[in-house]
This record gives C-alpha cells, sequence and structure tokens, in this order.
C-alpha cells in the first residue's frame, strides 16, 4: 500500500510541478516590483516653488453730470458707475481708461494708451461671424508713461453722447442706410513695452465699453475690471 501510494503521490506531483514553479516565479516577480515601487516612492520627491509672478489690471469708469433740474435729480448732480443714464438731462459721458499691474520683482514698462470713440454699422450671422458696413475712429486722448510696479496710467476722456448718436444716424443716411446695428462704443488700444520681472514684454492689448441707444436713455455696457496674471 505504500508503494501505491507513493508512485500516485509522484504521478501528481509531477502532473502541477510546472503549474507550482510558474506560481512561485510570478508571485517572486509581484514582491519584486512592489518593493522597487516602495523604494522608489520613499526616494523621489518633486517640488514646484513660484520664484516670481505679476498681475495686471485694466478697466473703465464713467459718471455723467446732471445739467438741467428735475423733480428727481438737481443741477450739477453727478451720476456715477451707472448702468444707464439720459440723453435730456445727462447728455455727457465722462469717464476715464486706468492700467496699472504689480509685480513680485521689479518693471520698467512703457504704457502707450489712446482712447477712441467708434462709431460704426455691424451685423453678426448665427456662426459669430461679423459684418461691418461702416467704421469711424475718433480719438478722444492719450497719455504715454513709464510704469514700475503699483503706478497706474489714467487717460481721462468725455464726450456728448447725445450729440453723437445723432452723428450716428446722420453718417448712415449718408451711406444709404445699412441693414447693420449701429454701434457707439469707446475702444482703448495700449501698447506695453520695457521689461517686467526682468523679462521682456512688448504686446498690444485692447479693451472696449460699448454704449447702446435705447430711447431717451442710453446704457454703458461696462465690462469690468479685466486682469491678468
Amino acid at each position: 500500500m505504500d508503494a501505491t501510494r507513493w508512485i500516485r503521490v509522484r504521478i501528481i506531483l509531477d502532473e502541477y510541478l510546472s503549474i507550482l514553479l510558474a506560481v512561485c516565479l510570478v508571485l517572486a516577480l509581484a514582491g519584486g516590483y512592489l518593493a522597487f515601487t516602495a523604494y522608489g516612492e520613499t526616494q523621489t520627491r518633486t517640488e514646484t516653488e513660484q520664484t516670481a509672478s505679476w498681475e495686471s489690471r485694466a478697466g473703465f469708469t464713467h459718471s455723467a453730470t446732471v445739467v438741467n433740474s428735475t423733480a428727481v435729480y438737481e443741477r450739477g448732480q453727478t451720476l456715477e458707475g451707472r448702468t444707464s443714464y439720459f440723453r435730456e438731462i445727462t447728455p455727457r459721458l465722462n469717464g476715464s481708461f486706468r492700467y496699472t499691474y504689480t509685480a513680485t520683482d521689479s518693471g520698467d514698462l512703457r504704457a502707450s494708451a489712446t482712447v477712441f470713440l467708434v462709431l460704426r454699422s455691424v451685423t453678426e450671422d448665427d456662426g459669430g461671424n461679423v459684418t461691418e458696413y461702416w467704421r469711424l475712429d475718433s480719438p478722444l486722448a492719450s497719455r504715454d508713461e513709464t510704469l514700475s510696479p503699483g503706478d497706474t496710467v489714467d487717460v481721462p476722456f468725455s464726450t456728448n453722447v447725445s450729440a453723437v448718436a445723432q452723428r450716428l444716424d446722420a453718417i448712415d443716411e449718408q451711406v444709404g442706410t445699412t441693414p447693420g446695428q449701429k454701434e457707439l462704443l469707446f475702444q482703448t488700444r495700449l501698447d506695453l513695452s520695457g521689461t517686467r520681472n526682468g523679462r521682456p514684454v512688448d504686446e498690444t492689448k485692447t479693451y472696449q465699453m460699448p454704449v447702446s441707444l435705447s430711447g431717451n436713455v442710453y446704457e454703458v455696457q461696462d465690462p469690468g475690471a479685466v486682469t491678468d496674471s
């Protein structure tokens, strides 16, 4: 009986020996991989350090002064930062374009800013493509200054929106009454050159503030402050 049992054991070992060896090999490889990964994780460390940064801020301010007293507003009263002004009692819009920046190191930027009054007639299709029938750009004010971090270039401007609205209609009639939407907007071209945090700067940016005409009021569509960093 013992000889017979030993023969059976030998037969089973012969059948499953290759399988056992394969399992042992897989376990050995897996153990080696885990040990290598654990070693790598304990030996490797990635650190990120910010060495320099900057941020700019640009935008418009606007106000209008009451020229005729009413039951609601007194003559000489200033309405500031409103979405709507009145063409009859506050025809002149006073505004300013301002640009400033900060830098962790140093900066020496020459900022040349020009504010234009833009009159145009445009249409826009569903795909966002704009057709401009005519356009008239008139410079209102400009400034050219050298800015260190924290300095501001301020470009004040003023225009009679009621008179401009009449001019807008007159120009459109002169060209034959286009099918486009007549638009009035203030647009600033800002040229920057110099250095910021030791790096050269040479760029041009454009900012705009549209004004829509609706009956006896005009609405200022102020985009708010635009930041970049």
